[in-house]
């Protein structure tokens, strides 16, 4: 899987369990989707540097290594891993 199959599968099971995704509307990541978590949203930019720490580590991340990517959303992290588990339920990641 790469960083874009990654992305892609991201979103699609966060919006299989219910997650809003949106577009976001201003800034860098004009016209992209992001995923909100309530009071703090991800954005596929913060999606695509997640994919790189996730390769390297394995799909759950720290409160640290999402502080890294996207700081001020340290409640993102339990639904991050919730989600990430499940796009790699079964998949090799590879690039």
């Amino acid at each position: 899987m790469n960083v874009w199959e990654y992305e892609d599968k991201f979103f699609e099971i966060a919006k299989k369990m219910g997650f809003e995704i949106e577009i976001c509307k201003a800034g860098k990541f004009k016209g992209e989707r992001q995923l909100d978590f309530g009071n703090k949203k991800l954005h596929a930019g913060h999606i695509r540097k997640l994919y790189q720490i996730v390769k390297d580590k394995g799909p759950k991340i720290s409160d640290r290594d999402l502080e890294k990517v996207a700081p001020g959303r340290p409640c993102a992290v339990p639904y991050f891993n919730m989600i990430n588990k499940k796009v790699f339920s079964g998949k090799n990641l590879t690039q």
